[in-house]
């Protein structure tokens, strides 16, 4: 799609024009927008003839009787049809061409009124002059007319420039209604394709939850460790801050890629606090022995990760600016959840505990109550 394209829609193109004037006007004020254009364009000369309503009433016509009588004056009524043979050619009448010639011709054209009164044309009407519309375009069913303009990307973004265009046409709704802007081009993908990615990420988290649930056999354990995933979003946020990086496609699939990652380590504390706590150590003494004996492998499984995204991330070998925020994302992302995941994920497992044992207490007091 263009850079910028705003669709101006609405059903009478005077005032759709208008407003795409307005929209260019203030596209060429931004610095880095050029090439500011619409796709509307006049059709040929016309003469435009209004029906004056006193006057109709006056004389007994409609604006179907004028415009038939213009129509018939300019492009000729079929009188008959003269039939030779196979043959059959229209017979039309019409006034002389050099009597229909120009304005002043169509103003003394003489109307024939229903009272069977004949008055000029002028009389009872008046003729602008004006342009046709050369094409009637449509956008999802209604007459649009569209606004273009391309983005000089180191100067500004395609998304900044619409969030202007947003603000500075939030009431055109008020000064004109009936008629609204429509934002596509880069902006509308943008905002598709994140819509997309929000929808394909709770697709997956939702899977990870299934499949954590079936390993562990609980509800409760895999919401322990699915909570390193709002750990990991948490510095992933603060990484595109520090490097200065913008929120964008790529940096959002880092945050989904951020999402499988980070449950790696809760997924081997967890693991091994179940192993020693079938081994017959009590809760506390299983949890600490897990960190104890884990945390090594966990903080060099997360180094490695992240050793291994630090050449992207500065730039080492040639900076990208589209792939330094995703190895930023998954950098900071990582950093956070492991912190927190060896401090948070211990003590959300003696929560969870301690709360299935109150209820199973619970359950039982209640069951020797009944009894």
């Amino acid at each position: 799609g263009r850079d910028v394209e705003v669709k101006d829609k609405g059903e009478r193109y005077q005032e759709m024009t208008e407003i795409a004037e307005k929209l260019m006007d203030e596209l060429r004020g931004m610095p880095g927008v050029y090439d500011v254009q619409n796709d509307y364009t006049v059709g040929k000369e016309e003469f435009r003839v209004r029906l004056n309503a006193e006057k109709a009433r006056q004389y007994g016509l409609t604006v179907v009787q004028l415009a038939q009588m213009v129509r018939g004056a300019v492009d000729g009524l079929t009188a008959t049809t003269y039939r030779d043979v196979d043959d059959a050619v229209d017979v039309l009448i019409k006034y002389r061409p050099d009597r229909m010639a120009t304005r002043e011709d169509l103003e003394a054209m003489v109307v024939q009124t229903p009272s069977g009164e004949a008055v000029p044309l002028r009389s009872i009407a008046t003729i602008e002059d004006a342009r046709g519309i050369s094409e009637i375009r449509r956008f999802e069913g209604e007459r649009a007319v569209s606004v273009f303009a391309a983005v000089d990307t180191s100067v500004t973004s395609a998304v900044a420039v619409n969030d202007v265009l947003i603000n500075a046409f939030a009431d055109i709704e008020t000064l004109y209604p009936g008629y609204r802007l429509d934002f596509r081009g880069v902006f509308d993908q943008i905002n598709e394709s994140f819509a997309d990615l929000g929808k394909l990420f709770i697709v997956g988290i939702l899977v990870i939850y299934v499949i954590l649930g079936a390993q562990f056999k609980s509800f409760g354990q895999p919401f322990i460790i699915m909570c390193a995933v709002p750990f990991g979003i948490m510095g992933a946020m603060f990484g595109l801050l520090a490097v200065q990086a913008t929120l964008s496609m790529v940096a959002m699939f880092g945050i989904v890629a951020l999402s499988g990652i980070v449950v790696n380590d809760s997924i081997v504390l967890l693991d091994f606090i179940n192993k020693y706590r079938a081994r017959g150590f009590v809760r506390n003494r299983a949890i600490l022995k897990a960190g104890f004996v884990r945390l090594r492998p966990i903080i060099l499984t997360s180094m490695t990760t992240i050793g291994g995204l630090i050449p992207m991330a500065i730039g080492l070998g040639g900076k990208s600016p589209i792939w330094m925020p995703l190895a930023s994302t998954i950098i900071f992302g990582m950093s956070s959840a492991t912190l927190l995941t060896l401090f948070m994920m211990p003590a959300l497992y003696a929560i969870l505990t301690d709360m299935s044992e109150w209820r199973m207490r619970r359950r039982q007091t209640a069951q020797g109550g009944t009894t």
